[in-house]
């Protein structure tokens, strides 16, 4: 049942690998000390090459100013590291990357608009490659042949 809820919300129920989430005071503080900054309007993402490592690594803080119980603040969390999961084959060479959600509204948003966030922030920062839209008249095409 809930893996029914979870398609239905737009996220699977597999999270991001342990080897493309890093935590800790160190490499967070190294982070937001010498990485690139990129600000949205629900989230900043920072940035920095990372060549010591062979995978991206993500890292998603929700403090409690954002929300107040743990449920929400994983629940935004989950979010994030899905679209992650999504996006790290496109992300161009090893970062280690940070995201902190900054503004209260993220816990409301549904799925889609916290991905559209993300991925615009991520291409802001240019992590990566450009990823080609299909082309619109090819879905007008497909929905006649349906």
């Amino acid at each position: 049942m809930s893996h029914v809820k979870n398609l239905r919300l737009g996220y699977s129920k597999a999270m991001l690998s342990q080897p493309y989430r890093f935590h800790g005071h160190s490499s967070l503080s190294f982070v937001f000390r010498k990485g690139h900054s990129v600000r949205g309007s629900l989230m900043m993402v920072r940035t920095i090459r990372n060549d010591r490592q062979k995978n991206c690594r993500v890292a998603i803080i929700v403090s409690k100013k954002i929300a107040k119980r743990a449920h929400d603040r994983n629940l935004v969390r989950r979010r994030l590291y899905e679209v992650m999961r999504a996006a790290l084959p496109n992300v161009t060479q090893p970062y280690d990357i940070a995201i902190m959600v900054t503004n209260k509204q993220a816990v409301a948003m549904p799925y889609a608009q916290l991905q559209q966030e993300l991925l615009h922030l991520l291409g802001s920062a240019q992590i990566m490659r450009h990823v080609a839209e299909p082309d619109a008249a090819m879905h007008d095409g497909a929905k006649t042949l349906l």
